[in-house]
Parts: structure tokens; C-alpha cells; sequence
């Protein structure tokens, strides 16, 4: 994303979306997190002028679907003079199930099943989302600062 314009941050649950979320706000983006697919033209139309917005879906996002994301993306991109970024965090499934295991939380589509079993599923569901995006964070060896100086440096 450059100053002017606004996107959505998106990726595999544990990879960092939150940490690029905050490194946005941080910079001058008006940041939200988790707004229903279905709001978020609305939300783009009502932006304050000259200060761009970051908005972060995932899998839990309601209304989120791979279809949906597209569809936001090519009609904010059709219909608007601001460009509109997919900025896609992805991380390696190692890394993401030590972090699943050392916070204790559960992998959404891991409830009655392993971790790792829960990220394949969200792999398959992003893909064609991670193949759309114009950038691509592999935030493996990252640190939440590494992160943070990435995303703002883009």
C-alpha cells in the first residue's frame, strides 16, 4: 500500500494480520478490523478524505468468502479513482501451530480437529484470495517489529 491508498489486509489466522493492522493505524491508516464483507464499500465511501484505510478481514469475518473478497476488490477498483490493495500475510504451518500452541487459542477450523489439520483447510479457502493480492508478507521469520517496518515501508 503507498500513502494514498487504501486496502485490505488479510491471510492465514496467526500470521500477523492484527500486527499489520496496529503498524498501519500507527502510520496515519484509519484501521478496521474483522467489518463484514457486505459494509465494507460503505465504510470506503465514508473514509475521511486524504486519509487511507486499512481494513482487515479473515476467515471469521462475516460474509467472508473467497468470491466476496474478489468481488470487493474489483468493484472498489473499477468504481473509485483511489487504489485499492490486497496485502495477503502468510506464514509457514510450523511456525503457525507453535504460535496456535504457545497462545492456547484455537485455530478456528480446528475446534473438533488438530491445528494443522485447520490450516489446510484455511490454505485451500485462500488461495485464489492470496493469488489476487499485490503483495504477499511471508512473516516466518518475521518479528512483530520485522513485521511492523515491512508493512509501513510498503
Amino acid at each position: 500500500m503507498t500513502a494514498i491508498d487504501s486496502g485490505l489486509v488479510t491471510g492465514m489466522s496467526g500470521a500477523g494480520r492484527t500486527q499489520a493492522l496496529k503498524a498501519l493505524e500507527d502510520a496515519g491508516f484509519e484501521a478496521l478490523d474483522n467489518l463484514p464483507i457486505t459494509l465494507i464499500a460503505s465504510a470506503l465511501a465514508t473514509a475521511t478524505p486524504g486519509r487511507p484505510m486499512a481494513i482487515g478481514v479473515d476467515i471469521r469475518t462475516r460474509g467472508f468468502a473467497p468470491g466476496a473478497v474478489s468481488a470487493v476488490l474489483a468493484a472498489q477498483r473499477e468504481g473509485s479513482a483511489q487504489r485499492m490493495s490486497l496485502l495477503f500475510i502468510d506464514c509457514d504451518d510450523d511456525v503457525l501451530v507453535r504460535r496456535f500452541t504457545e497462545t492456547r487459542r484455537a485455530h478456528p477450523f480446528a475446534a473438533d480437529r488438530s491445528v494443522a489439520d485447520g490450516l489446510a483447510v484455511e490454505r485451500r479457502l485462500l488461495a485464489d484470495v492470496k493469488d489476487a493480492a499485490d503483495a504477499i508478507v511471508d512473516s516466518t521469520l518475521m518479528t512483530p517489529h520485522d513485521l511492523r517496518r515491512f508493512v509501513v515501508g510498503r
